[in-house]
């Protein structure tokens, strides 16, 4: 069964330009998480490369489409996610 791919994808709104940077009284404690997903959010995608570009630390996302950086230093950072077959976002 062949299984048509979206053509372009968004962030959803857990990942979206100031995604769930959380601070911590440690110096490296921040975190980042975010998922990505379909514009309508009814589809998650899985193994999706996020790229912190300010970093250049490379991220896949996990099978609910969901990413995870950690200890990373505070700050703000440039999120590139490319899926095979789909358009690839900045933000």
């Amino acid at each position: 069964m062949k299984k048509n791919l979206p053509t372009s994808f968004t962030l959803s709104a857990v990942a979206m330009i100031c995604a769930g940077l959380t601070l911590s009284s440690a110096a490296n404690a921040n975190t980042l998480t975010g998922q990505v997903s379909s514009a309508s959010q009814k589809s998650h995608f899985q193994g999706a490369k996020v790229v912190i570009k300010e970093l250049d630390r490379t991220l896949i996302s996990e099978r609910d489409g969901r990413f995870t950086a950690t200890n990373l230093p505070a700050g703000n950072y440039t999120l590139e996610i490319s899926y095979l077959g789909a358009e690839t976002v900045t933000k």
